[in-house]
């Protein structure tokens, strides 16, 4: 069943490493969301959590990522957008699930 969509304020915010050596701390910063790809969400979190791997990343960069990045592999939230190609999720859905690691 479809809820209410909180407004997307332009200005959005993760937290994550934003260096690659010793990313720890983790800080916030600045994230502006991407459109969904063809077969992709677009989510508005409302809950997300910040796991052992999510530490090792930030300290290890095992996974080679450019920084910033943001963590946080499992969430909850609210389907704000939906690729072309998605037909089981409509706007307004409460969702959760796993971010891919690629």
């Amino acid at each position: 069943m479809p809820t209410d969509i909180p407004e997307t304020p332009e200005d959005q915010s993760a937290v994550g490493y934003t260096r690659i050596a010793q990313g720890l701390p983790l800080t916030a910063f600045p994230l502006n969301p991407r459109e969904p790809g063809p077969d992709e969400l677009l989510v508005h979190a409302v809950s997300s959590s910040l796991n052992p791997l999510d530490y090792k990343l930030a300290e290890l960069n095992f996974l080679n990522r450019e920084p910033p990045v943001a963590l946080g592999f499992d969430f909850a939230g609210i389907v704000a957008g939906r690729g072309k190609a998605v037909t089981e999720f409509e706007i307004g859905d409460a969702v959760f699930g796993m971010v891919p690691s690629n």
